[in-house]
This record gives C-alpha cells, structure tokens and sequence, in this order.
C-alpha cells in the first residue's frame, strides 16, 4: 500500500510542478499587467486633473490640500486621527514649518499619487516587478510621455488649477503674468525675481541648494539607517566612481526633496569651482516621495540623475582640511521627463553661492549634497528633526550648516597666539593700566596697587615708576583704548579659526613692537640721570628679559599673520582675474 502512495505520489509531482509554475507565471503576468495599466491610469489622471478641476469636476480626484478637507474628520475621529494613520503609510508628510519652534504642519498628497504609490510602493509583493527591466523601462517611457505632455501648448490650462491649489506667491516670479508662460512646464520651473530669495551673507555657511523640505545626517550610515531604506543604495551605486565615493565614505550628506509646488530650479550651496565636467548617469524615474525612498526601493541609485563635483573655496574662517570638495547630485523622479544643467557645465567654472545649477521639469526632484567624513556641521535643528524622521521647510540661500571648526588644539601657531592674548587681557587691566586709574578707582583693588609698587620696587621698572615720561603714558593710553580691544577681539577670532585674526593681529603686532622698541632702546641708551630710579648692569639685564618676549612673539606673529594676508590676497586677486578674463 505504501508503494503505491509513493508511485502514485511520484506520478502527481510532474503535474503538481507544472500547475504551480503555471500559477506563478499567471501571478507575475497579472502583477505587471495591473501595475502597468496602474501607471497608464495615473497618467491619465494626471493628466486630466487640470482641466477637470477647472470645470469644477474633480471633487476626490483632484490635488488635496489643507483647504479640501473634510469637516465630519474631527466630529467622528480624535484630532489628527487620519493625518496620522497617512503620516504611518506617507500618504502625506509631518514636515518642519518653523525652524526656531520646530512647529510641524502637515502635507497632503494628491488622491490619485496616495493611491498610486502605495499600491506600488507600499505592497511588498510588487518590488520584485518594479525592479524588473521592463516596469524600469516604463516609468522612463511615462516620465517621457508627461513630459510631452506638459510641453504641449495646451497644458497651459493647468496652470490656474496648479496655482490655486498650492496657494502659490505670484509676486516673487520674475514674470508674474501667468499668460506669457506657453507651456505648463515653463510655467513649473518658472524664475523668480532676484530678491525673492536671501542668501546667506555668511561666507562661512552652506546655504539650502533649493526651496525644498530638507534631511540633514552627519553620516551616510545614519542617512541609511533612518531615512534611505534601499536595499542596495551605496555611494559607488550613487556616484557610479568608487574611487569618488571612496573620497566620501561616512561623509555628511544633505537631501532636497523638491515637492510639486516648490520652486524647481537648483543652485550652487556653496562656493567654489566645478571640478570637472558633470556626468549624466541614466536610470528609471521612481518616486522620490518618502514612501518610495523609505521602502526598500533603490530610489537614488537607479533615477536617472547628474553628478557634479565642486572644489571649494573657504570663507572667512577656515574649516577642516576635508572641507575641499563636495558633491552634488540632481536626481529625476517620477513624471520627470528632464533635468537640464543650466549653470557651472564646464570644467574649471567659478560658482558663487546661490548661482544657478539648473532646474527640473515637471514632478517631484531631489538634489543630494555630500560632503566628507568632519568636513561640515549642519544647523543643529536640522540635524535634529532629521534624527526623528522628519523634514525641514527651507528656501533656496538659507543657512543649513558651516564648514567643521578644526579645534584651537589642534592648530598649534594659532594655540600661542590665543594664549598670549588672553594672557595679556587680564594682565593689561590688572597691572599695566593701574597708572591710568583715578584715585576712587584705585583705593578700591588697594591689592592690586600694592602689586604694582612691589613690581616696581623690585624690578626697578623706571617706566611704570613715574609719570613724567609722557612718552610712555602715551603708550599706555594706547594699549588700553587701542591693545586691549584687539587683545579680545583677536582671541575670539583666533577661537572660529577666523581669517580676519590675521589682519588684525598684523595691525596688533605693528603696534606693539614700535613701543616696545623704544622701552628697550631707552633703557640701555638714556643717560643715568635721566630716570627717576638708579638702574644697575644686573636691573638692566632682568628689565631686557622681561621686556624681549613682549618683542620677539609679536615679531614671530607679525610674520607668521603677514604671510598668512597674503596667501588670502593672492587667492582674492585670482579670482578678480578669473572674472575680468
């Protein structure tokens, strides 16, 4: 009897093989036909919500934002039930609105994108067909078709639905009359006028390459870690240049996510120069929604996008010395059928901060920035809210970061500098001023007075001893209303690492040494009688050895900073010529 179970099971294996194969092959033939007539229909939508809004159709279809929703949502369900049952899924986004409160407010999504990326993204089950060749070949194929689309002449019908629906500003574009834009994607990635946008003044600071909701991360594995779940993303996969992306490993990194209603053109965060010619790297066109890139879909590493690589220049304070070069990478997405490079497209081009890089047609975009391991420190809000998942709202120009503070430990010359002025600080107010302090001041710090005296009794200082060497009352005028400032200030920009230390510090030194010069050439050279105290071979000595440091640190500062204002002057008359050639 077993035997015959056994051949009779043997006999069902070849059918039972061949019925499951059949079913699988249905199941992935039905799969790809229902995400492909899935993509045919949310072209189709897109490209009819316009139109349809205008003619008062689209009720549920349309673009939903906080103006559409719902009154029963609150009478039925507790505040901000259903914004956070879609925040759990992305059908829309908690993202930062104010930087100083880290106030949230909430992103709707349009019906027919929740519906649609979720189905595509959100279900497990698909992933294997949207990593196939053939789904990858049709979102380039419809992000083509959009664009088409949205180039055609009659797309201009969407841009009144597409204004009122993101409420947007039409007194910042450089040409506000909506008429004169032929196309819808003129329209989307419209220019605005000059003065719409701040940059940053700080020539220390990076500044936000769009108007974008923003992710910061210190590290590429804490990117990964919260935010960029592909499964294969990689900086190689990214850059396609492993001995680039070698450069970087556990470099900082920075995502622009530019939403439909954002301004879409991109601009240099830095500055700098183009250090070599931008790679075009070709891909499919995926969302870059957060509820692709937060699924285990490779979003960044298989979009279409453009790598440009900028060797920068450093501002006023000077950073970590991995603070030389950073990239910038301008990735398409879904409904993107171009990314056109419109400034810094050649070798060796100088790029100010804010200057135009380029812009993206019509769709979500994102531009990544990446910089190496402690070249940079982003805005600590930033990095913060980034911590917990969430976005930042910023304008193209504002500050997100600074290039990394090399610590005063770590810059020796600069560490003698800064203890010899904070040395001086108090020194200056304590001893050497005491001569010029009134009497209800001086019986006051009596134990700084006596300090005084015995410095000079012991010391036989025939300077500090009297009064009637005007000379040298005018030099301790100056040390207080001129030396003591400096003294502050110099420390403090030695602390940032600041280039202006130097020039201050040259206009310090210059100082000093013309009054030390005369101290010490008096006391060898004046005549006995002419000094209050009488001065001995041995005072003389110790008097000269308390004075030389005072003139020989400055002299060693007065060269060290003077080489160092002209390092910063031939870098400033090079760029002049760059720009006059």
């Amino acid at each position: 009897m077993s035997d015959s179970s056994s051949t009779a099971a043997n006999q069902e294996s070849p059918l039972t093989t061949a019925t499951s194969r059949a079913s699988e092959h249905h199941r992935i033939v039905a799969s790809e036909q229902y995400i492909v007539d899935l993509a045919h229909s949310l072209r189709s939508c897109v490209s009819k919500s316009g139109p349809a809004a205008d003619a008062g159709e689209l009720v549920e279809g349309g673009i939903l934002t906080s103006a559409n929703h719902r009154a029963w949502y609150p009478n039925i369900h507790p505040a901000n039930w259903v914004h956070k049952l879609f925040s759990t899924h992305h059908y829309g986004n908690y993202v930062v609105s104010d930087r100083k409160t880290s106030a949230t407010v909430w992103e709707d999504m349009p019906v027919y994108a929740r519906i649609g990326m979720h189905l595509l993204f959100a279900c497990s089950l698909d992933h294997k067909f949207l990593e196939t060749h053939r789904l990858q070949h049709l979102f380039s194929e419809e992000s083509l078709k959009q664009g088409l689309h949205f180039d055609a002449p009659e797309s201009v019908i969407q841009i009144p639905h597409f204004i009122k629906t993101y409420h947007l500003d039409l007194s910042e574009l450089l040409v506000p009359d909506i008429k004169k834009y032929k196309t819808f994607n003129e329209f989307f990635y419209r220019k605005l006028r000059p003065d719409a946008r701040t940059i940053d003044l700080d020539p220390n600071s990076i500044t936000s390459a769009a108007d974008c909701r923003l992710s910061c991360f210190e590290s590429i594995s804490s990117a990964t870690k919260i935010w960029i779940k592909g499964k294969q993303f990689t900086l190689p996969h990214l850059l396609q240049d492993e001995a680039l992306a070698a450069q970087y490993d556990e470099g900082a990194v920075a995502i622009f996510r530019l939403a439909p209603q954002d301004y879409h053109r991109f601009h240099s965060p830095v500055q700098g120069k183009i250090a070599r010619d931008p790679v075009k790297i070709g891909g499919t066109y995926f969302t870059v929604n957060p509820m692709a890139v937060n699924e285990n879909l490779d979003v960044f590493t298989e979009n279409m996008r453009v790598v440009t690589v900028m060797t920068l220049e450093q501002g006023d304070r000077t950073g970590s010395d991995a603070f030389d070069q950073c990239v910038f990478v301008s990735i398409g997405a879904l409904l993107v059928g171009s990314i056109c490079m419109t400034g810094g497209g050649v070798q060796g081009s100088s790029l100010r901060k804010g200057d135009e890089l380029g812009y993206f047609a019509y769709g979500g975009s994102t531009c990544i920035l990446l910089f190496k391991k402690d070249a940079v420190q982003f805005d600590e809000d930033l990095l913060r809210s980034s911590k917990k998942g969430l976005e930042t709202l910023v304008r193209m120009g504002e500050r997100i970061g600074v290039p990394s503070r090399v610590p005063l430990s770590a810059r020796p010359k600069d560490l003698i500098m800064f203890t010899y002025f904070a040395l001086h600080i108090p020194a200056t107010i304590l001893l050497d001023l005491i001569p010029l302090y009134p009497a209800f001041v001086t019986s006051r710090i009596q134990p700084l007075v006596d300090l005084n005296r015995y410095y000079i009794e012991n010391f036989k200082d025939p300077f500090m001893a009297t009064r009637t060497q005007i000379w040298f009352e005018t030099f301790l005028h100056m040390e207080g209303l001129v030396q003591l400032p400096i003294f502050i200030y110099a420390a403090w920009l030695l602390y940032r690492n600041s280039k202006s230390a130097a020039l201050w510090i040259c206009i310090y030194t210059a100082h000093v040494i013309t009054t030390v010069l005369p101290c010490l050439t008096s006391l060898h050279l004046n005549k006995p009688e002419q000094f209050t105290i009488e001065l001995t071979d041995a005072s003389k000595t110790t008097l000269t050895l308390i004075y030389l440091p005072w003139l020989l640190v400055p002299m060693w500062m007065l060269y060290e900073c003077f080489q160092r204002v002209r390092s910063y002057e031939s870098v400033g008359l090079q760029k002049s010529g760059k720009k006059l050639q």
